[in-house]
């Protein structure tokens, strides 16, 4: 096949061909290919799309559910460690719990006396416990796995709050520690179990705008009271992931898209632009507008963008492993994609707003290959995780992770060569000169002796060269003396 006989090929041809491939790939992709099977990476040192093997798969819809109905204004999806699905079927004022397996569900609208309204957020604890963000009656609403009512978490009473404080929970969570998470604004609000504050974590920080700076220096009193007060980027939605940090995304286009929380609320997650810029009908350029999160059990990091349809996934080190989705009317396209779920066998839900459906995508192969062997080197396993990369470059040569991934497996098996020539072809200039020099390093260990008798040996020659340099020096200087003539 082509990727054995790339293989075979000097490295400089080798990395000449991956543009023409790339290309190829684009060029011979058949036509009506459906937006899930539509797959690429981005160069991050030029920006480009590059064309990759399909990575996920349309499976099937999820749309009217037998003795329930249809599903309306889908605001949020949560999936169980057992695979059940959760969904905010807002539009409906209710949360359902699907089995994708069986298509089976069941619906929870809340105590009789005050029902939910308009809920948008849900979380399950492990002992199968709901917390639902029941926006339209400002409370969390905390029900028992059959749905009865054990509490409701309302507006905490603090000065802190002030007295305009509203409390709208849009998205839920429970920490391990027992704290309620919801968004507020620019901040996580947190809540103990006795409905007391207990502060904001994870604040989004205030842009720097040099018309502001401008306003402010120049501009009049009257003027300026007549200006919106600039705030920090707004969360749009959170997750809380098995490893027990939150992931977050929000309007922060400073680097703060992405966010992965800590303890006490520093974002961990790198730090860099997200996403692509799209264009609107008057070809003004759109940021990425990420409506929700999920994170798998590897810590795969998966975001969707509602502007496009377009779904990105990237390792919790913040590296894009692939892109795909789209907006449009055929299967495996979306109207307003704003909520993500992933399942055990790695199925990725995909809500739409707009049509109150839930969309399946299933791994194929290639993306298998890649997270066995993400999170094979993570567990510190690089002999097995190379064998995972070696598959993917069997089904891809042009894939840049796999030579980026296989240059530091042998750069830790201290193969220095054999990790520069990854490096290379991965483009990772920095990569590549930390191999060099434990190459040089080892060479000259290995060589010491030679090394240390050609110093000698040029230390030597030196000195004698200096000394005819100086006796022809002090010879020349005798002649000039007598006028010229020799002796």
């Amino acid at each position: 096949m082509a990727s054995n006989f790339l293989r075979h090929l000097p490295p400089g041809i080798r990395r000449s061909l991956v543009p023409l491939a790339v290309l190829l790939a684009f060029i011979l992709q058949p036509a009506g290919v459906g937006a899930a099977e539509s797959s690429y990476t981005i160069d991050p040192s030029t920006g480009r799309r590059e064309a990759i093997p399909s990575c996920y798969e349309y499976e099937e819809t999820i749309a009217v559910l037998e003795g329930l109905g249809s599903m309306k204004g889908i605001r949020d999806l949560y999936m169980t460690g057992d695979d059940r699905l959760f969904v905010a079927d807002t539009g409906n004022d209710r949360i359902l719990s699907i089995d994708p397996a069986t298509g089976t569900a069941t619906a929870f609208t809340g105590p009789d006396d005050r029902p939910l309204k308009g809920p948008e957020g849900v979380f399950v604890d492990a002992g199968g416990d709901l917390y639902i963000a029941d926006t339209g009656n400002e409370r969390i609403v905390h029900l028992s796995p059959d749905g009865t009512f054990i509490e409701a978490f309302v507006k905490p009473e603090s000065e802190l709050l002030g007295p305009n404080f509203r409390f709208t929970p849009r998205k839920v969570a429970l920490s391990p520690t027992g704290y309620l998470y919801t968004i507020k604004d620019q901040s996580m609000l947190q809540l103990d179990a006795y409905n007391n504050f207990r502060g904001y974590v994870g604040s989004t920080r205030l842009e720097f705008s040099l018309n502001a700076l401008l306003i402010r220096l120049f501009a009049t009193a009257e003027q300026k009271s007549r200006l919106r007060k600039a705030e920090p980027a707004s969360y749009l939605n959170f997750c809380l992931a098995s490893d027990g940090f939150v992931y977050a995304t929000s309007l922060d286009r400073k680097g703060g898209q992405i966010r992965k929380l800590n303890s006490i609320g520093k974002n961990i997650f790198p730090e860099h632009f997200y996403g692509e810029r799209s264009f609107d009908e008057a070809g003004l350029p759109v940021d990425p507008k990420f409506e929700a999160i999920a994170v798998d059990r590897n810590g795969i990091v998966n975001v969707v963008d509602i502007n496009t349809g377009r779904i990105y996934q990237y390792t919790r080190d913040g590296v894009l492993l692939t892109v795909f989705g789209l907006n449009g009317n055929k299967k495996g396209m979306f109207s307003a994609a704003n909520g993500l779920a992933v399942d055990s066998g790695g199925r990725i839900f995909v809500s739409d707003y707009a049509t109150g459906t839930i969309q399946v995508f299933r791994p194929t192969r290639f993306i298998r290959e890649i997270h066995s062997a993400i999170g094979l080197f993570q567990d510190g396993r690089y002999e097995e995780a190379e064998i995972h990369w070696r598959n993917v470059q069997e089904v891809c040569e042009t894939y840049r992770l796999a030579y980026d991934s296989l240059g530091r497996i042998d750069y830790k098996a201290d193969r220095f060569s054999e990790s520069m020539e990854s490096y290379f072809l991965a483009g990772n200039k920095e990569g590549y000169s930390l191999a060099f020099v434990e190459l040089r390093h080892e060479w000259i260990r290995d060589h010491f002796a030679w090394v240390v008798l050609a110093a000698l040996v040029v230390l030597l020659a030196g000195i004698q060269a200096i000394r005819r340099f100086r006796r022809y020096s002090a010879e020349n200087v005798d002649r000039l003396a007598r006028g010229g003539k020799n002796p």
